[in-house]
């Protein structure tokens, strides 16, 4: 099974010179996790890692769904730079090198050239990618006919280039691939049943069960299902016209920007694990906003092999990707506060414009009538922001009320005796 060991642009967009190193090794596939704000570079990365395992030709296509380049402003070159790994039984078997270079010819002109190691004999045929954009939306009407790296991950770059149309996709499949691809939605979704209506017995087409234990069109679904079956779906059919038997462990790799899109937080605490649970061969490169999404990797051992790399701005040398741990154990607001999401704290704007106010007003060596009135008024309501600071759910939330009103109860007696 081939993998990604090593991603390195070099003046890529706002990255300089940036290396991502999936944990290849183990029994389970390496899973790759970005974070960072907007526009810190999450998606070009993925574009980058999607164009280096294209060939020469489908890679020159790509380009030309960017009016700006890809080439680092004030440079003339760029180069991605993508080492594989043939893994047999967890032992490498195999070693692999493609470089992707991209020449500035003029403002809006690049040419690409690319060179690959061993130079004769790549294994082209063998790179199984696919690539799910922010925009890839909750309908399919693709057709294909055989599968190619730049079909596969075109929605990376154009959110118009609609997916496979998933019911012409299962329909097309003989009785036993239509089950197994029944059967990883059913489990990937969490569904109680995916069912494929025969040609004429029903309008519905395909239909499924919901958790209310209701029978739903796929068109009828919410957009979590819809967006995720879609690109599930996508993924399947791609892998079926490349050759590979849905009965056998699946292996390749999947790109996939914003996974949590559409997602209930319910949803997006178990995403990771019930695909790693599916399609454990599976190679993940996946960016999110959701501390959910971030904390759902552990210890190496219960999780398998992961990465988490937070993208940020340097001071003069674009972005760079900082390896981080594990998020596993933190509650939601800690992850918030965490280097992961640049340290946001979960105040809530009116609660910030208490504290400057008070700030100010505890500064003020001489207030007026009203000024006081007001500064008492804003400590009453920060002492209940504190007492709601201490816990989460209802239990907590009680908890940590009654022992404020305790502690005054104690602090109104100690007055009383003084």
């Amino acid at each position: 099974m081939l993998y990604v060991n090593r991603v390195e642009l070099k003046n890529f967009r706002c990255f300089e010179n940036v290396v991502v190193e999936p944990n290849v090794g183990a029994a389970t596939a390496p899973w790759t996790l970005l974070t960072g704000d907007n526009a810190s570079g999450k998606t070009t990365l993925l574009k980058a890692i999607a164009l280096g395992l294209c060939d020469g030709s489908s890679a020159a296509g790509l380009l030309r769904e960017s009016d700006s380049g890809y080439i680092r402003d004030g440079k003339d070159k760029a180069t991605i730079r993508i080492d594989l790994v043939d893994l047999v039984g967890g032992r490498v078997e195999g070693e692999f090198r493609v470089e992707t270079s991209l020449t500035r010819l003029n403002r809006q002109l690049e040419s690409l050239g690319q060179k690959t190691t061993p130079r004769k004999d790549f294994p082209w045929h063998r790179i199984f990618v696919c690539g799910y954009g922010a925009g890839r939306g909750t309908s399919g009407t693709g057709d294909i006919a055989g599968y190619t790296a730049i079909s596969a991950v075109y929605n990376l770059f154009n959110y118009s280039e609609g997916l496979q149309n998933p019911e012409l996709t299962i329909r097309r499949l003989q009785h036993t691939r239509q089950e197994n691809i029944l059967e990883a939605l059913k489990d990937i979704l969490g569904l109680s049943s995916v069912n494929l209506a025969e040609n004429g017995t029903s309008d519905m087409g395909i239909s499924v069960r919901d958790p209310h234990d209701v029978t739903v069109a796929l068109r009828d679904l919410a957009d979590g299902y819809k967006s995720t079956f879609l690109w599930v779906t996508d993924f399947l059919g791609w892998a079926v016209a490349s050759g590979r038997q849905l009965g056998r462990p699946m292996d390749g790799i999947v790109i996939i920007d914003e996974i949590e899109q559409h997602l209930h937080p319910k949803w997006q605490k178990r995403i990771v694990s019930d695909l790693r649970k599916t399609w454990p061969q599976v190679q993940f490169f996946t960016a999110t906003h959701s501390p959910l999404v971030a904390r759902t990797f552990r210890s190496m051992s219960a999780d398998g092999p992961h990465r988490h790399y937070h993208l940020r701005k340097a001071d003069d040398k674009g972005v760079e990707a900082a390896s981080i741990e594990p998020l596993g154990g933190r509650r939601t607001d800690q992850i918030l506060a965490s280097e992961a999401f640049d340290y946001v704290v979960d105040y809530d704007p009116d609660s910030e414009h208490i504290l400057e106010e008070l700030s100010f007003l505890a500064g003020n060596e001489s207030l007026s009538e009203g000024q006081r009135e007001r500064a008492v008024e804003y400590l009453e309501m920060v002492r209940l922001i504190q007492s709601i600071r201490l816990g989460q759910t209802d239990v907590e939330l009680n908890a940590a009320q009654w022992a404020e009103m305790r502690q005054r109860s104690v602090i109104d007696e100690l007055e009383q005796e003084i």
